[in-house]
């Protein structure tokens, strides 16, 4: 939770303006309870909850009242959220990852049960919204929510590549798992294709996550307790779908755990924030690992 805060905090601080700093003794904008939600709805490391669009901050947020989770704006004068009445799952107990895609003027959301302990039964859903700079408004569009998968996962997590094409990841009996939309003829956002996994033997409590990065690439970061590395896997947006490159971003004993969080800048480098699994106090417990753009 500590991660998320930090990175939602520094998110804020650069784009909002002078009259929406807070407090010096408050770490954010507060929003409204939880409570009914589910255990901590925004715990999950590698999912956002928050977007930048028009002029303002965003975000999934649940909303008491109603028992559903609805899109909240960020009031910059009065340091407020405020609901906009545009609901989105109705399930308590879920999380979600969102992507709002500016030149497609397209809002997705991705949300699933959470669990430790993936098991099927349990729909995971896309959400798209459009939005009218007009009325300052979402609009669910037709055909949505569709089902990514059917099964409750510790985190669920979407990107978009340069084709337009929409890829989800998770991790679910002992496999990192990825799919994505089938663009034949043209993308449609709600028509997915076959789940497949990679070849990569990883315990229960792991998390995987995507970053669409250096103009035409897509990477998949998994962590894994079995060897204690990070592994990276590289796709190239015009080759088959099931062809990747693998890497090892990190290796070392105890050096991984499931915490993950993936951010890109237009030089085409990566970055991870990721935690290990060390305990003393003169080892490291939160790191930052950079993919240059050449590699490496």
């Amino acid at each position: 939770m500590l991660c998320l805060a930090l990175l939602v905090a520094l998110a804020v601080a650069a784009l909002a303006p002078a009259a929406a700093k807070a407090a010096p003794e408050d770490v954010g904008f507060e929003g409204p309870s939880s409570s009914g939600s589910g255990s901590a709805p925004t715990g999950s490391k590698p999912e956002s909850k928050l977007w930048w669009n028009d002029g303002s901050w965003w975000a999934s947020m649940w909303h008491p009242g109603s028992a559903e989770f609805r899109i909240f704006k960020l009031e910059q004068g009065s340091q407020t959220w405020t609901d906009t009445g545009v609901a989105l799952d109705d399930r308590p107990g879920t999380r979600a990852d969102v992507l709002w895609d500016g030149a497609a003027e397209k809002l997705y959301v991705a949300s699933h049960r959470f669990s430790e302990s993936p098991e099927s039964g349990f729909p995971s859903r896309l959400y798209r919204f459009s939005y009218d700079a007009g009325t300052d408004r979402y609009r669910r569009d037709s055909g949505f929510p569709v089902e990514i998968n059917d099964f409750r996962t510790e985190t669920l997590v979407i990107e978009k590549d340069s084709s337009g094409q929409l890829w989800a990841t998770w991790v679910q009996g002992g496999k990192v798992w990825v799919n994505r939309t089938i663009c034949t003829p043209s993308c449609n956002d709600a028509s997915w294709a076959t789940a497949f996994s990679f070849d990569a033997e990883v315990t229960s409590d792991v998390i995987s996550s995507l970053i669409a990065f250096g103009g035409n690439r897509l990477g998949v970061m998994w962590s894994n307790q079995n060897n204690w590395t990070f592994g990276f896997a590289i796709h190239t947006d015009s080759q088959a779908d099931e062809v990747w490159s693998l890497e090892t971003a990190l290796s070392g004993t105890q050096l991984s755990d499931d915490h993950i969080n993936l951010k890109k800048d237009s030089a085409g480098r990566v970055y991870a924030a990721v935690k290990t699994s060390k305990s003393s106090s003169t080892d490291p417990l939160t790191m930052l690992l950079v993919r240059q753009a050449g590699g490496g």
